[in-house]
């Protein structure tokens, strides 16, 4: 059955909401790092998750608590969070490199139904018929949004999904993760910190091969950061209080933004970052978009 609406209930949802909006804009400004020039997917991936596991580190300290010392509780989700995160943000980055990222981004709404047997497996979560529509509905919308405006390239289709298997396994161990830290919005910052240190830790071996020693290649990653690393505590969040399934459809209407986001960049003439699309391909992918959303409201009925 879904989650009993309750006033937590509507923050998560929030959070999400919040996350998928930031995400969007994170996912531009990552192949606007590519296409100028400082550097492939990789050293990007490098870079930020450096200073980004400084930043969520040093956020941390302020959060200490004594769930913290107990690392044998934690350990092992916060390892099936980051490493399968890790996998899927550098198969994700692949994409970009030959995929603008509105048409990209919306796929991950897909992640849901890898979520979904993953809960049922895993969590033992049960889902009525209206849950089990929701999920098939975000499948449809994906599948339109896939060949809308032309079928993606192969390579990029594929990484993509491969992608979207990693997050999904990625946010059933963050629904583990969280209270084991924890109550509340603390433990989702918790759990951020952990899995964000070690993604930093796991970074800085490769930064005499990915890293680099030009300033403005680190400075143009630093956006990327200030967006990425705010909208993980926001997914964290949401993951914990709606849990992974009604979570993913929430934060799949980021597939929306990014289309929005699309049309508003080619129509400033940043054909460099998105290709320009006929109105009628931009309509269609919105009403598309908008079927993920519609999903959210059908598997809150009981």
């Amino acid at each position: 059955m879904p989650p009993t609406p309750t006033p937590l209930l509507v923050l998560g949802i929030v959070y999400g909401l919040l996350a998928a909006v930031a995400h969007a804009i994170a996912f531009a400004i990552s192949r606007r790092y590519i296409v100028q020039g400082h550097g492939s997917s990789l050293r990007l991936m490098v870079t930020s998750h450096v200073m980004m596991g400084v930043l969520a580190l040093a956020v941390l300290v302020p959060l200490w608590s004594d769930e913290l010392l107990d690392v044998r509780n934690w350990i092992l989700p916060m390892l099936g969070t980051s490493v399968t995160y890790l996998l899927g943000q550098a198969l994700f980055f692949i994409g970009l490199r030959h995929t603008a990222s509105s048409r990209l981004v919306p796929l991950l709404g897909l992640k849901v139904v890898a979520v979904a047997p993953l809960s049922l497996l895993l969590l033992g979560q049960k889902l009525g018929w209206p849950q089990l529509a929701a999920v098939a509905l975000s499948l449809v919308a994906g599948a339109m949004l896939h060949h809308i405006g032309g079928r993606l390239p192969w390579r990029s289709l594929l990484v993509t999904l491969l992608a979207v298997c990693m997050f999904a396994v990625s946010d059933v161990f963050v629904f583990l993760l969280v209270p084991r830290l924890g109550t509340g919005f603390a433990a989702s910052a918790r759990s951020v910190g952990v899995c964000y240190g070690f993604c930093g830790l796991a970074a800085l071996p490769l930064l005499p091969w990915q890293g680099s020693r030009r300033r403005a290649d680190w400075l143009a990653a630093v956006p990327h950061v200030l967006i990425w690393l705010p909208s993980m505590y926001l997914l964290f969040a949401c993951i914990a209080l709606c849990g992974p399934i009604l979570g993913n459809i929430v934060i799949g209407t980021r597939g929306l933004f990014a289309i929005v986001l699309g049309a508003l960049l080619a129509w400033q003439g940043m054909l460099h970052l998105e290709h320009h699309s006929s109105r009628g391909v931009v309509l269609r992918r919105i009403a598309a978009a908008v079927l993920m959303i519609l999903a959210i409201a059908i598997y809150g009925v009981r």
